[in-house]
């Protein structure tokens, strides 16, 4: 019927006019001064949020680009790791299917671990344990690289220790990951870097315990380590 056609044609239309405006917030997003004012939007940032998780429509993946390329400015990501949105898209897209899906997310990840600030919004048993499956991919270098280059970001936050410890398997993948040759000596050094981070912060934590009575002082060891800096993502 006409009316059949008519809702058909304005089906096409909506989705051709939707992919136009996510080829040009990509294309907007990689520019630095039109991407902190992108962000000071709301309804922008929830737009593409929204748009990244459905997961079913060809346009998502671009808007989670655009999300991951909004994150390359420090004023922006620290924004984006407390929009509710955002973080959730961030979890939906890191467990896709889709090898490219994952790799924007953990390039996300790691540019908003990258700020203290933004640390306990991101270091959720969820997010962690998203994480380590991803350094576990070996096959995907792109993606093992970003997401443990996010978690030795993790590890320099105190605050975050305790909740890295106690999810599981989050300490036995970088032990993994520093014993597996398969890995590159870059990625076996974040691994390793990120263990003494953590055993770091956790020998701070024993120092500042009392003594018990009756008992003599042992000095702990006093092995020093140093957190993992930004990963460069300019491309």
């Amino acid at each position: 019927s006409s009316d059949q056609k008519r809702k058909l044609s304005n089906q096409k239309v909506l989705a051709s006019t939707r992919l136009n405006a996510c080829a040009a917030l990509l294309h907007l997003s990689k520019q630095c001064n039109v991407s902190a004012i992108m962000c000071s939007d709301v309804n922008i940032l929830q737009n593409i949020a929204s748009a990244s998780k459905d997961l079913n429509d060809p346009v998502h993946s671009r808007c989670l680009e655009t999300l991951c390329q909004l994150t390359r400015l420090p004023s922006n990501s620290e924004v984006m790791a407390k929009n509710f949105e955002i973080v959730e898209a961030l979890k939906q897209c890191g467990v896709s299917e889709n090898s490219i899906d994952r790799i924007w997310t953990m390039r996300a990840m790691q540019n908003l671990t990258a700020h203290a600030s933004n640390r306990d919004y991101i270091a959720s048993v969820d997010m962690l344990e998203m994480l380590c499956d991803a350094i576990e991919r070996l096959e995907i270098v792109e993606e093992h690289e970003a997401a443990i280059s996010a978690l030795g970001n993790l590890c320099t936050d105190p605050s975050s220790v305790v909740q890295i410890i106690n999810t599981e398997n989050v300490v036995s993948v970088l032990v993994n990951v520093t014993n597996n040759i398969e890995y590159s000596a870059e990625i076996q050094f974040v691994a390793c870097d990120a263990l003494a981070t953590i055993a770091m912060w956790l020998q701070k934590v024993a120092r500042a315990a009392n003594v018990p009575e009756g008992e003599s002082f042992e000095p702990l060891p006093t092995l020093k380590s140093t957190g993992y800096l930004r990963y460069n993502t300019n491309e």
